[in-house]
């Protein structure tokens, strides 16, 4: 907000699990509600058209709308929300960079984390962009390039003389779970990977990126951590029908079910993938 707004009488009003041009409101403590032009938003995140001012909530669960103490962060600073591909708004507005949300504990345990800009997502947008059609050339072409950066990231990596190559995992998170078994298939340099809150796709997707066609060959030992009332991933529909499709030996994966929707609850998830990652990368060395 602007500097002559007192942030601490200022709540901010928007629903998490949506995004939109709509959905942003200023409420202060006697509830007068001003909503506000120009603006954007997606996960808790909302900025303005002209990228000086950016706002995010604090976090929460579920998809109603929700007031939370809002803050007024820098220019340029970032903060983003997940489901890059759907966002609206400038097209250098938001970075993978700051999405301390779901990485913030692994970097905390001690291991390093890369977040690619992959095609046509956050600041490799140009102008708006909507998802395309999911059985269309365009969405498949989309995917194809996202792996490109993805095997390009993981070359970077091998050139870096503080990254153990042979102790790389892949990471996805909602709709990176769903590419996950895609992209391992193809990528055989990842030693583990962690898929949360993904599943195989509830729409048809073309041949060349279906993970109907990845899944029976994806090696890589795998774990899938999943919310039972996930409605965007049902557990019968999409969750355990890649679990068991997954190529890799049956010790070598493992699915966890958790009592939540496509959100899961941090810390079990948190002690889940750490114990995981030690499991297959080894324990975190320290510094020499």
């Amino acid at each position: 907000m602007p500097a002559h707004h007192n942030l601490e009488e200022y709540f901010f009003e928007h629903p998490r699990g949506m995004a939109g041009s709509w959905s942003l409101a200023v409420i202060d403590l006697a509830g007068r509600r001003r909503k506000l032009s120009s603006w954007m938003s997606a996960w808790g995140l909302a900025w303005s058209a002209a990228g000086d001012e950016i706002w995010f909530t604090a976090s929460g669960t579920g998809m109603q709308a929700e007031l939370q103490p809002a803050k007024a962060v820098g220019e340029r600073s970032y903060f983003p929300g997940t489901h890059a591909l759907q966002e609206s708004g400038p097209s250098d507005a938001v970075s993978p960079l700051g999405n301390l949300e779901r990485t913030a504990y692994l970097i905390r345990s001690g291991r390093a984390v890369v977040a690619p800009v992959y095609f046509a997502m956050y600041e490799r947008k140009k102008g708006p962009l909507e998802r395309p059609a999911a059985t269309s050339v365009a969405m498949r072409d989309t995917f194809v390039n996202c792996y490109k950066d993805l095997a390009r990231t993981v070359d970077y990596l091998e050139t870096r003389p503080d990254i153990d190559r042979s102790r790389i995992a892949y990471y996805g998170v909602s709709l990176g779970g769903v590419m996950g078994s895609v992209y391992t298939a193809q990528e055989p340099r990842f030693r583990t990977a962690v898929f949360v809150s993904g599943a195989l796709g509830n729409t048809p997707w073309p041949p060349e990126i279906d993970p109907l066609n990845f899944a029976s060959r994806s090696r890589t030992p795998v774990l899938m951590l999943n919310g039972r009332y996930d409605f965007a991933f049902t557990v019968e529909g999409c969750q355990r029908p890649l679990f068991r499709m997954l190529g890799v030996a049956e010790k070598d994966k493992r699915y966890v079910l958790f009592d939540s929707g496509h959100d899961l609850p941090a810390a079990p998830m948190m002690k889940e993938v750490l114990e995981w990652l030690d499991r297959y990368l080894g324990p975190v060395q320290s510094g020499p």
